[in-house]
């Protein structure tokens, strides 16, 4: 096997080392089947022949010529039909060519599938970003109008004349001072009318 010249077995040139390695193989098979069978024994050929094709006993190219000799043989023997178990075709360069077609379509369709899905990921996350963001800034203008409720109720509680918890300590105070007031006016007024009166207490 010439490694540098693309995987040379017995002059034929295979595209993978594991390729090229399974043609060694194959080609050793043939080689012990060849000391060992009679080639004069046509059932003992036949038996082999059917055999290895039913059991797809060789893969590689090496393995189907030799195959192939012995079809050719024995039906030059009259002992084999030539439509009588055909040898399978072997896995052809056109046949490579077309899968490599399928599977680069096969990878498009996914890629744009996959392509599909994430912006379609990204949109429903773009979307859920956006709604977030207006929830956010709508709670922020009801907390900012809340906030400005709470200062106002605060200032209304502190300056209103009702008594409330805030500010109950200046109405009363307020109320005291104008109940005094009042006790001095009419303190005063009493006291004039005495003076008028003459009145001494």
């Amino acid at each position: 096997m010439n490694l540098e010249d693309g995987f040379l077995v017995e002059g034929y040139r295979f595209y993978s080392k594991d390729e090229a390695e399974k043609a060694l193989r194959e080609l050793a098979k043939i080689k012990v089947l060849d000391e060992k069978l009679d080639a004069e024994n046509f059932d003992a050929v036949k038996a082999l022949y059917l055999k290895a094709v039913s059991q797809q006993a060789f893969e590689t190219q090496i393995g189907f010529d030799y195959l192939r000799n012995i079809q050719r043989y024995l039906i030059s023997k009259k002992v084999l039909k030539p439509e009588e178990n055909p040898l399978p075709v072997l896995y052809s360069k056109t046949m490579q060519e077309e899968e490599a077609v399928h599977i680069k379509e096969e990878y498009q369709a996914f890629e744009k599938e996959l392509r599909e899905e994430t912006g379609k990921q990204i949109d429903k996350e773009r979307e859920l970003a956006k709604q977030a963001k207006a929830t956010c800034r709508t709670f922020m203008i009801l907390s900012g109008v809340l906030a400005v409720m709470v200062v106002i109720m605060f200032l209304i509680s502190l300056t209103g004349k009702n008594e409330n918890i805030l500010n109950y300590k200046n109405v009363i105070t307020n109320r005291y001072a104008e109940w005094e007031q009042e006790l001095t006016e009419r303190e005063a007024v009493i006291r004039q009318k005495e003076t008028e009166l003459e009145i001494t207490p």
